[in-house]
């Protein structure tokens, strides 16, 4: 079996495996801290002492560089696993701002396969306070409180509101009039019902919080910055500019956020204030500094970039300055000066800067800070854990605002700070409030207005420009550009006005910066005309962006409006494109005229939309600028069609270069046009309103590069004719001779027809007085030649060719018309001892007259056969091909078209009506021949013969040389017998004869087999793999497999045979839930290959010309069987084909320069280039091309649950998401048959894919009667059709082959009339049955759904690995089965599912499971019926119709992992079948989970998957499924004995497995692929001598610890019932009696962690005693040890979700002043969930932050379940216990 790999083509080269290695060239370091560093490097890991300083190293350390702030040094001597060393160089003013010193960061790796990591600076001595104690930096603390809203209870949709105001109440960016929301436009007050929340509250709603009354710990606190609301979130997803999420209720409130929808009623908001100590913020504090490494590659070199962890980029317009600023810095400290587009890093010694501020530079005054304007301080420090955004705003004001009108009118500049956190690495962005993108072709200007101002100008329709419109900015943008603006503040509910050339400024209209599909306010009457959201707009549903229409009115009266659209992406910086929905390019050489227009379900026509031209007149704009295309001048305008139809009129014509003059047209409005979506190039016709004039043009629509909101529509005339001669041509239509078109050399120009009553052809001249005799059809491709009834002519005739225009061309058909001086179509060569005179037969002479010959000339015979070459011979004539005879014709003919060819003569030959049949009339001049002889000079091969007196024989013969039909004629000696009978005998001459020299002529012998290749492939397949999402897992998505290859290949002399022979060609289907296993499949017929090709060349050394006696293709019924994943994944796979081969970048801001610039060339040249358009030389002879008839039978099943499609994708699949599922529909293609085709193979192959090109658009339409929902009655008819098809096709076909067979087809025919009636009516019934079981399925539970599946799956694959085939007694059995699977399922789920819906909802969940059991017990078993009646029917048609069940070729290709946690690190191995089972197993038929690899040993096979590690006991088939997060660690012991240790409600368990010791390390590795899944991957190691419980001692050498604690396992004293006898009062009693206990217990005690245990699990079970039965409620509990010898600040802990503040239970040593876990210190958390119910599980998430890490868990079983540890802090936490159960969850975390 061949095998070939593909992966997506796009990703192949960022793969791993193909990943090149690094070089060992040069490292580049570039310094940008703000510090010079010391740097050196080496070999090898040196070696340190205690103080961390280092002592020696094993190899000689490389030569010591100081590396210069800003500078850049490289390190060229270095392995792979080479380090460095930076050590800090700092100054002593730089000092003033640090400590003394710092310890150099040792073993920075050159070489990472990170792109970015931190470092940590640490100060070199630890500083001690009067008590001894170790200092330690104390980080600040963010303090949280919650904001609550609810509606107001007289408002419950948007329609309830008032006119122009906001449902949200908006503070920043408020599409209402108020510019607050306060009184009228206030919709929202402080919750107001009984059983509300507090209008401030903690994040669960439980504790009332003041936030006005918020103290400090102590005097040792402050503040740095006052309350801030967080605005972190996705907008317009997750929050509103103003940082709230909604929800239904307050109890609907989850951890994650969500934007508003309609039916929300509450709504909430965090509010935050960070406080630090005093102490902190002064200088010369011991703090660890953060160093980014950034691993780069520039210009091919590896380069390592050391910066600050603190860096600013300025995206605004203009300059900005930043200063820092810190509490125990007397003034803002300068950090620099940003140009626009800048990056600055601040130095390392200033980031313990808290503040930011923005200043702008007055000019013309020195750089001291009084001289500069600035905005206030804002605080940087992060807000929410180590990874983090926040987004502040800020202002700076160039007026004084003392007073409340000095603040509206105040102008200022308004900035957005963007700051990212992500581990250490902290990015602030100055972005401004507001962008603005031009994507129109031309200049755009616009103004923006605040709302105070905004009623002084909405009169008119633009503002004066004598007139300061106040708090105003006037901008001017280039076409593709995009502008910033800083002058609006949101909070003012600022509108935007905008300008075009040859425009008035349209009316302000307010910006919404909120989704599209959002229904939250409402606009007022005066803005209504002009903000109106076009109905049948490119956004969807759910589009994000809003879209508004912006109407101009022109300068002058006689100008129409322009309607172009405004996009809003909503943000908190929006952006705003400016673009027009359609630009109309017009390049049909008239100037057209455009009107939007739709049309009622009687087909009339409407307009709906104002006049746009291509071509204005009367307009003053300088030629040739882009400024002209808003006002539609120089063949562009941009247009706007509500309805996406459009309609075209002729407005004039613009005259050309040969004389024509500009004159104005009256035409008819054309058809409706559709340009709603992409669309190929689509013909239309234009009728002149006084005349029979017709105007035939083509139009396509496309997506603009880019920017796929607008479409580009162009326009061209259909045909296009050129001349390619050196002298002016004449054209006109047929009939109608008086209206000439002039074609000047070298140009072209567009042919519409004069008279549509006219033949639709051509005539030509070279004078405009004598035309051709005939005529060309320019609707017919092709080449051929014409003479030009010019006698004065030097060359008469002309070659012209109709050609299809490629799709980049502007145009439809090209008319191309050269001179035949090289390479004609044509030559006469007379190459006899006679004079020849010949000549095209007329019309007139098809009559025979009987007669025989006179004075002794005998006209033998004419032949038409295919023969290629040169033919010398009299036996040259003869061929082994059936020869037409045409009969001699009598008759003299008298015209000036003919040729006289004087001995030895060549001339130049064309037809005089090309239209006419191609037949040459020839005779003998000078020897008494007054009877004509014909040959078909069409057919290579032709020959005719005559016989003059003297015995001489003169014939005609018609061969190729290079491109051209060489029509000879010889004269030969006269040979023994007659012509005719030896051709009536067929001797088969193989090749031509030899030439001998002279006049000696004889037979030349037989050629001789030369060569014979047969070529066999049992099997050849092709896997391709997807890879284009990284973050997934490789997957196989389809296997295209090609059986039983035969080539069969052969040579003789004068031909060359090749025969391609297919049996068998199938695609199976992998892709992720594709409801169909099989693609594409053919039908098999036996003994008949389902492809088969065969061609016959013949030898021919000229490379111009190409000669085949025969090419024939057939292809079987094929079976094509898509759904809407399937069709998505190979439009993608494609996609990523045509990428890789033709990169392209499309920049909206290039693509359009670049059109623009090519539009306004091309209309300054006003034709087509004649270089883009090249003569075929080269030219394709084949005498009989037959492409068989086919039939593609075509299932598609759509999925309404699936749209991952864009907006932008390509029309096939946005046709996708609306076609209905399609069954069965039967495409099928008629045949293709040409003989002597004589063309260009590109013409050739446009020919063949317009014939079925049209065909397939036909079949469209058919499509309907296929959809699903009519199934059963198009079935049944298709059932008839194909039974009365095949009563009087069998018996016609049995008649070709004789009596007998006739008579068995007539037997034949019957019986399928008969079947056809019984199938029609089981298969429609089959498939009724389907679509109700589809539908009722959807009513059950996911798990009888996921056990059907896998049921017909295993049914499936029991049909494909079966020999024999099914008797009706196995599927009896099958469908039994089916039908107790329901029943059972039924009965089961009335016990099971109430309880399921019990433990997540409570006693509400309990009654809506039980009613969803009850109709799921009479479901279930209908469904399992109606599965087994769908076996049986389909199986009776299946063995009736004789149709095989096509499975697939073979499992899924299993693609294993390697030992890293990467998903995109596979290993790509031989197709394994053993691999592809145990993939499907894991899978289970859902294709849920993913397969990472498996090991088979003798007692077990293990296998790892994405979800599971599975251990099957291969003696008994024993299952067992640990999810990677139950999973501790594990590690090997004596190299046999691999140890699990797995997270049980019992604590943590050890699971011995004794391998072979081959198969141990197989077993780690393949462990090893998800380590880092696991719950602690730290303790994980090979060969490992400890066996204590939890491995590796973790429990000994604890530093933090003062007494060694005796051995414990965490969870082993759980489910005990420690308080059977007590009661307690409430939650409060319980956590204080707890409380009072733990507060006693230290590390001093050896069974410290024993106490701690007892004391967490006395929470649960006194928890499990007060709240059991219908009152339950969840809680959780998670316990911290520090056993550090450091200190661990705790920062915060917090309920995300949950029904009670989070009590903190502290051992004696813990610091609650402080919040500081000192070393052996130990704190429990414990918190509880809200009463479950239908609307909310009451579900508990606690978060944790300490200075070390941030701990996130969960009351369930979740992958959440994890610690985040800060990178370079050097923490380890270890989970000790991870006890979940349905209503509770303990944990214990160990810090090292």
């Amino acid at each position: 079996m061949a095998k070939i790999f593909y992966t997506s083509a796009g990703e192949l080269n960022r793969t791993p495996f193909l990943k090149p290695l690094r070089s060992r060239s040069a490292i580049q370091i570039l310094n940008r801290t703000g510090v010079d560093f010391l740097m050196s490097s080496f070999n090898t890991c040196m070696k340190y002492n205690q103080q961390n300083i280092p002592e020696s190293k094993d190899s000689t350390d490389g030569a010591s560089k100081i590396v210069r702030n800003q500078c850049c040094e490289s390190i060229s001597d270095h392995d792979e696993q080479a380090k460095m060393r930076l050590l800090p160089l700092f100054t002593a003013e730089q000092k003033r701002n640090l400590s003394d010193e710092y310890l150099p960061i040792l073993d920075i790796p050159l070489s990472c396969d990170r792109d970015i990591q931190v470092f940590q600076l640490l100060p070199n001595i630890s500083m001690m306070n009067d008590n001894g104690a170790t200092f330690m930096y104390v980080e600040p603390v963010v303090e949280y409180c919650i904001q609550n809203q609810r509606l107001r209870p007289m408002i419950n949709t948007f329609q309830d509101i008032v006119d122009g105001t906001d449902m949200l109440s908006s503070q920043i960016w408020s599409p209402s009039d108020q510019i607050y929301s306060q009184g009228v436009g206030n919709y929202w007050s402080s919750p107001y019902l009984e059983q509300d929340v507090p209008e401030w509250s903690d994040t669960t709603f439980t504790l009332k919080v003041d936030r006005d009354r918020h103290m400090l710990p102590d005097s040792r606190w402050i503040w740095i910055n006052n309350w801030e609301v967080d605005v972190s979130g996705e907008f317009g997803t997750e929050i509103d500019a103003d940082g709230w999420d909604y929800a239904t209720d307050f109890k609907s409130f989850t951890m994650s956020k969500r934007f508003f929808k309609e039916g929300d009623k509450c709504r909430r908001r965090k509010w935050m204030r960070v406080r630090m100590m005093k102490m902190q913020l002064v200088d010369h504090v011991m703090r660890p500094i953060p160093i980014i490494m950034q691993y780069s590659t520039v210009d091919n070199k590896q380069q390592i970039t050391v910066s600050s962890y603190l860096t600013v980029t300025n995206n605004c317009d203009q300059d900005v300055t930043v200063f820092g600023h810190k509490y125990s810095w007397h003034d803002d400290r300068l950090l620099g000066r940003l140009k626009p587009g800048d990056e600055f890093s601040v130095p390392i010694y200033l980031t313990s800067l808290t503040h930011l501020r923005l200043a702008i530079r007055l000019e013309n005054e020195r750089s001291s800070f009084n001289q500069y304007l600035k905005s206030k301080r804002c605080m940087i420090l992060p807000t929410a854990g180590n990874t983090c955004r926040r987004f502040i705003r800020t202002k700076i004001y160039l007026e004084s605002t003392n007073t409340t009108e000095q603040y509206l009118s105040a102008r200022t500049l308004h900035f957005i700070l963007t700051i990212d956190y992500n581990n250490f690495h902290t990015h602030v962005s100055i972005d401004p409030v507001l962008k603005v993108r031009n994507f129109l072709p031309c200049v755009l200007k616009y103004r923006l207005l605040e709302a105070a101002k905004q009623l002084e100008y909405d009169d008119g329709p633009e503002v004066p420009d004598s007139v300061n419109p106040g708090k105003s900015e006037e901008r001017e943008i280039d076409v593709g550009e995009e502008a910033g603006s800083l002058s609006i503040d949101p909070s003012l509910n600022p509108s935007i006005s905008f300008h075009v050339p040859g425009y008035h400024w349209s009316t302000y209209q307010r910006i919404i910066n909120r989704p599209g599909s959002n229904r939250s306010w409402k606009v007022n009457v005066r803005d209504e005309s002009n903000h109106l959201t076009p109905p049948n707009s490119t956004q969807s549903n759910e589009s994000l962006s809003h879209t508004s229409v912006i109407v101009f009115n022109g300068l002058s009266e006689k100008r129409n409006t322009l309607t172009i659209l405004l996009e809003v992406s909503p943000n908190h910086c929006p952006i705003l494109t400016v673009y027009a929905q359609y630009w109309l390019v017009d390049l049909s050489g008239f100037g057209l005229r455009f009107r939007g227009a739709s049309s009622d379900v009687l087909g009339t026509v409407t307009p709906t939309d104002e006049v746009r031209k291509t071509f204005a007149e009367n307009t003053k704009t300088e030629s040739g600028s882009l400024d002209n295309w808003s006002i539609g001048k120089e063949g562009v305008t941009l247009f706007y069609a509500k309805d996406e139809k459009m309609i075209v009129a002729v407005d004039h014509y613009r005259g050309d270069g040969s004389g024509k003059q500009k004159r104005k047209i009256y035409s008819k409005w054309s058809n409706l046009l559709d340009i709603s979506n992409i669309s190929p190039k689509t013909a239309f016709v234009v009728a002149d309103v006084s005349s029979s004039r017709q105007y035939e043009f083509c139009y396509d629509v496309s997506n603009a590069p880019g920017f796929y909101q607008t479409r580009i529509v162009r326009i061209y005339s259909r045909f296009q004719v050129m001349n390619l001669c050196r002298e002016t041509l004449y054209i006109s239509q047929e009939g109608c001779l008086n209206d000439v078109t002039v074609v000047l050399p070298s140009c072209s120009v567009p042919f519409h027809w004069e008279d549509a009553s006219c033949p639709l052809s051509i005539k030509l001249s070279s004078n405009c007085v004598n035309w051709s005799v005939g005529s060309i059809c320019l609707d017919k491709v092709g080449i051929t030649s014409i003479r030009l009834n010019d006698a004065s002519q030097s060359y008469p005739v002309l070659q012209v060719e109709v050609r299809l225009a490629s799709k980049d061309q502007s145009v439809s058909f090209v008319v191309l018309i050269w001179k035949s001086n090289e390479n004609p179509l044509y030559l006469l060569k007379n190459a006899s001892s006679y004079k020849i005179k010949c000549f095209q037969q007329r019309q007139d002479e098809s009559k025979e007259d009987g007669r025989g010959f006179d004075d002794g000339v005998n006209v033998i015979s004419s032949l038409g056969c295919g023969s290629s070459s040169q033919l010398l011979y009299v036996s040259d004539f003869i061929s082994d091909v059936n020869c037409g005879i045409i009969s001699e014709k009598d008759g003299v003919v008298t015209d000036s078209s003919e040729w006289i060819l004087e001995e030895g003569e060549e001339k130049l030959f064309g037809y005089d009506d090309p239209r006419k049949a191609h037949v040459l009339q020839w005779v003998v001049l000078d020897v008494g021949m007054n009877h004509i002889a014909k040959i078909d000079i069409d057919k290579i091969g032709s020959l005719s013969v005559v016989e003059v007196p003297g015995g001489i024989q003169i014939g005609c013969t018609v061969r190729v040389e290079n491109s051209t039909k060489v029509i000879e004629f010889k004269s030969m000696p006269k040979m023994a017998g007659n012509i005719l009978s030896l051709m009536q005998k067929k001797i088969h001459i193989n090749s031509a004869l030899s030439r001998q020299q002279g006049d000696n002529y004889k037979l030349g012998s037989i050629g001789k087999l030369k060569l014979t290749l047969d070529i066999f492939l049992p099997l050849f397949a092709v896997s391709i793999i997807d890879t284009k999402n990284a973050a997934q897992a490789w997957r196989e998505v389809f296997l295209i497999s090609v059986e039983r290859v035969k080539i069969h290949l052969s040579q003789a002399e004068g031909h060359e045979e090749i025969e391609l022979k297919v049996s068998d060609i199938q695609v199976d289907n992998y892709v992720q839930n594709a409801p169909h296993e099989v693609m594409i499949s053919c039908l098999l017929s036996e003994g008949e290959p389902v492809f088969h090709l065969s061609a016959i060349r013949k030898s021919n050394d000229n490379k111009l010309s190409q000669v085949y006696r025969y090419i024939a293709i057939r292809l079987l019924d094929v079976s094509i069987m898509l759904d809407r994943r399937t069709v998505e994944t190979v439009m993608a796979f494609i996609e990523s084909i045509q990428n890789y081969q033709n990169p392209k970048s499309f920049a909206a801001k290039s693509w359009i320069l670049q059109f623009t610039k090519d539009m306004l060339q091309e209309q300054k040249s006003g034709m087509l280039s004649v270089s883009d358009y090249k003569i075929n030389h080269d030219r394709l002879y084949v005498e009989e091309l037959h492409l068989h008839p086919a039939r593609i039978t075509l299932t598609f099943t759509q999925d309404w649950g699936f749209d991952t499609i864009a907006t932008h994708s390509p029309p096939i699949l946005q046709y996708m998401r609306i076609v209905p599922s399609i069954s069965n529909a039967s495409l099928i293609f008629t045949s293709f048959v040409v003989s002597h085709a004589f063309e260009s193979p590109a013409v050739l192959k446009d020919i063949i894919i317009t014939h079925y090109a049209s065909q397939l658009t036909q079949h469209a339409f058919s499509l309907i009667g296929s959809l699903a929902i009519f199934t059963g009655p198009v079935d049944f008819l298709a059932n008839i059709g194909t039974g009365v098809r095949d009563f009087f096709y069998e018996p016609i076909n049995g008649l070709v082959h004789g009596p007998a067979e006739f008579l068995e087809g007539l037997e034949t025919g019957s019986l399928s009339l008969a079947r056809g009636v019984f199938l029609g009516v089981v298969r429609g019934a089959s498939n009724v049955t389907g679509v109700l079981n589809s539908s009722l399925v959807n009513l059950t539970d996911k798990n009888f759904i996921e056990e059907r599946n896998t049921y017909h799956r295993n049914i499936d694959d029991l049909t494909r690995l079966s020999n024999n085939s099914k008797t009706i007694s196995d599927i009896l059995t099958l469908a039994g089965g089916s039908l107790i699977h329901g029943v059972k399922s039924g009965a089961v789920g009335l016990y099971e599912e109430p309880l399921d819906n019990f433990n997540r909802s409570g006693a509400a969940g309990f009654v809506k499971g039980f009613g969803h059991a009850l109709v799921s017990a009479v479901i279930k078993p209908l469904v399992g019926f109606g599965d087994g009646a769908i076996l049986v029917m389909q199986h009776v048609t299946s063995s009736d119709d004789g149709k095989k069940i096509v499975m697939q070729k073979r499992m899924r290709r299993a693609i294993p992992r390697d030992q890293k946690s990467l998903k995109t690190s596979i290993i790509l191995s031989p197709y394994d079948e053993k691999s592809a089972f145990v993939q499907k197993l894991v899978s289970n038929g859902n294709d849920g989970d993913i397969y990472l690899g498996h090991l088979y040993t003798d007692s077990y096979l293990f296998i790892a998957s994405d979800q599971f590690l599975w251990i099957v006991l291969r003696r008994t088939n024993k299952q067992e499924r640990l999810e990677w997060e139950e999973l501790s660690h594990f590690y090997t012991a004596r190299d046999k004995f691999m140890n699990i240790f797995i997270f049980t409600q019992k604590g943590l368990r050890s699971r011995i497995i004794e391998l072979e010791a081959p198969k141990i390390m197989d077993f780690y590795n393949l462990l090893s692929v998800k380590r880092e899944q696991m719950t602690n991957p730290l303790l994980t190691s090979f060969d490992s001598s400890i066996d204590d419980f939890i491995g590796n001692g973790i429990m000994n050498n604890l530093s933090g610890v003062k007494t060694t604690q005796a051995q414990h396992n965490f969870g082993s004293i759980n489910c005990q019932d420690i308080y059977r006898n007590r009661e307690f009062q409430d939650e409060i009693h319980i956590v204080e009696d707890c409380y009072s206990r733990v507060k006693l217990l230290s590390s001093d005690r050896s069974t410290f962690f024993l106490s701690l245990d007892e004391e967490a699990w006395s929470l649960v079970s006194a928890w499990r005693s007060m709240y059991s039965g219908i009152n339950v409620k969840h809680c959780l509990v998670a316990g911290f040890i520090n056993a550090r010898d450091d200190c661990i600040q705790l920062k915060s802990a917090l309920l995300h979700e949950g029904g009670s503040p989070c009590c903190h239970i502290p051992s004696r040593d813990y610091d609650e002043l402080n919040n500081i876990l000192t070393p052996g210190s130990a704190i429990i958390f414990f918190s509880w969930g809200l009463p479950p119910n239908l609307e909310q599980e009451g579900r508990i998430i606690l978060e944790v932050e300490t200075n070390f890490f941030l701990c996130r868990l969960l009351d369930k079983k979740s992958p959440l379940n994890r610690v985040q540890k800060f990178e370079g802090k050097g923490c380890d936490c270890i989970f000790l216990e991870k006890s979940v159960s349905d209503w509770w969850a303990k944990y214990w975390i160990l810090i090292k």
